[in-house]
């Protein structure tokens, strides 16, 4: 079974996971830095899975959101986004709640990547 991964992201940090992916069974892994490459490659080539980090992109977490899910409605999402101290991710609380069928789970920054890695 190969599992679709997209990381979508403009941090450097959680181009990390890529390489902690790298070995594990069955994923195959895609980082986009760009939501619209992203997006683009989703309407073609659904992920099972997509990390989003909602941090640095232009448009608000709502309609990043909105916009994953419109292009694949069927993927798992996990949530990164701005620093909260332990509170939601702002990303989960302007729009997420609209796909929370979606959401598997939202982390705060700072995280850290094994636990991002053991929730994969």
């Amino acid at each position: 079974m190969n599992i679709q991964i997209f990381i979508i992201s403009e941090n450097e940090d959680l181009h990390l996971l890529e390489d902690c992916l790298v070995g594990m069974h069955g994923c195959k892994t895609k980082v986009y830095r760009g939501i619209f490459n992203a997006i683009s490659e989703l309407i073609k080539r659904p992920a099972d899975l997509i990390v989003i980090d909602t941090e640095g992109f232009k448009s608000s977490s709502g309609e990043i959101l909105e916009a994953i899910n419109r292009a694949c409605p069927e993927s798992q999402l996990i949530i990164i986004s701005g620093h909260l101290n332990g509170k939601m991710s702002g990303a989960y609380n302007d729009g997420a709640e609209l796909y929370n069928s979606n959401v598997i789970c939202s982390f705060s920054r700072p995280f850290v990547i094994d636990k991002l890695f053991k929730t994969i």
